[in-house]
């Protein structure tokens, strides 16, 4: 015979799915656990962090509750909507100061470990990232392999651009106005 009620004990409602209810059905296809939420009720801001985070082999905290679009922690304390890692560095290191962010050395974006976490410039997160503007700035040479030297590196807007390359290509812009006979006068 069928379950009556939810699974869940205290829970009188009728099931839904999974013998669950509604509202533990939905926290667990959202979260993964019918009881997601209930874990916080009452506890300090540490025992928050720890119950949201699975700690794996290399040690990352890894946040098990609801991420953002870049895949970092989120939560909600009060009415704050906090980043996971930012939350677990105010618990255990105290306030992040102006004009600097939490880098995570793991490069684990859903990491909590505040020890995976060290509190640098938003210049020097971003050198250290992944992303176009980085990848670029560490290189060292451009793509036909002349080097990026102060004598040879001109800036541009949106970065910077080799000398040796631009008078290539206008050299090769030239040759081509010169043999379609547009360059004439």
């Amino acid at each position: 015979m069928a379950n009556l009620t939810c699974l869940v004990d205290d829970c009188d409602q009728p099931p839904h799915g999974r013998e669950w209810c509604r509202p533990h059905y939905l926290r667990w296809y959202r979260h993964g656990d019918p009881l997601f939420g209930r874990y916080t009720v009452g506890a300090t801001p540490t025992e928050r962090v720890r119950q949201g985070s699975v700690v794996t082999d290399d040690g990352c905290w890894i946040w098990r509750y609801g991420t953002d679009k870049d895949g970092y922690g989120k939560l909600k304390v009060g009415w704050v909507d906090w980043r996971a890692h930012r939350y677990s560095w105010t618990i255990f290191r105290g306030p992040i100061p102006d004009g600097l962010v939490p880098d995570h050395l793991c490069r684990n974006p859903p990491c909590v470990n505040p020890d995976h976490l060290e509190i640098v410039t938003v210049a020097e997160n971003n050198a250290r990232g992944f992303g176009i503007a980085a990848v670029n700035g560490r290189k060292t040479h451009c793509w036909r392999g002349h080097e990026f030297t102060p004598e040879n590196t001109l800036a541009v807007p949106g970065g910077r651009d080799c000398r040796k390359c631009r008078k290539i290509r206008r050299a090769i812009q030239n040759e081509r106005k010169r043999v379609s006979g547009l360059g004439t006068a």
